[in-house]
């Protein structure tokens, strides 16, 4: 039945399949949906195999995956070799594992001279920083509360609009890092910690 219904719905050609309302996925549905060229909107669901990664990752088009807030290695490798544009809005972390940042490289290339955000990252490495800082373009980073002066001097090398405007304390050295960013606006209402 479901793997039927899926083959049916990925026979069509282009345009958007919002499957939103979908919480979880089998593995034999994935690999029927990854037939579907257009827009893929699974952003209901809350995990992600290996295997379905993979499936995923062979998909041409969009891939909408928003509710993912973690992503194994493994699934992350797979879904960095995804030929199209893909959203993973949720992710509240990305480590700093090669798989890892080479999506996050992904996602940094894709939105280049245009708007990337990090609608949930609650964490930003300096290795993460220096993957992100390739990419010219706007940055929002709203859930970030803290930064390192590696990663605000990372940060101030793009080119392009800031947003910080979750971070709760900055050092003065980090503050003096984000202070050499030349785009537009750097936000945030942050109290200040003297140097030490």
């Amino acid at each position: 039945g479901h793997v039927k219904l899926a083959t049916k719905l990925s026979s069509r050609r282009g345009g958007v399949l919002d499957l939103n309302k979908l919480t979880s996925l089998a593995n034999a549905p994935t690999e029927a949906l990854a037939g579907f060229k257009g827009s893929l909107l699974l952003n209901g669901l809350t995990s992600l195999s290996d295997v379905q990664a993979e499936k995923l990752a062979e998909h041409r088009g969009s891939l909408l995956l928003n509710g993912l807030t973690s992503l194994s290695v493994t699934a992350a490798n797979a879904l960095a070799k995804h030929a199209g544009e893909i959203y993973l809005q949720g992710l509240t972390s990305l480590s700093d594992d090669p798989c890892h940042l080479l999506l996050a490289e992904k996602l940094a290339a894709q939105s280049q001279n245009f708007y990337l955000t990090f609608l949930s990252l609650k964490a930003l490495s300096d290795a993460l920083a220096e993957v992100i800082a390739k990419y010219p373009g706007s940055l929002d980073l709203p859930r970030l509360t803290s930064i390192s002066g590696s990663a605000a001097s990372a940060l101030a090398r793009r080119k392009g609009w800031l947003s910080l405007d979750g971070l709760t304390s900055l050092s003065a050295v980090t503050a003096e890092a984000l202070a050499k960013h030349r785009g537009q606006t750097i936000q945030g209402k942050p109290s200040f910690t003297p140097c030490q």
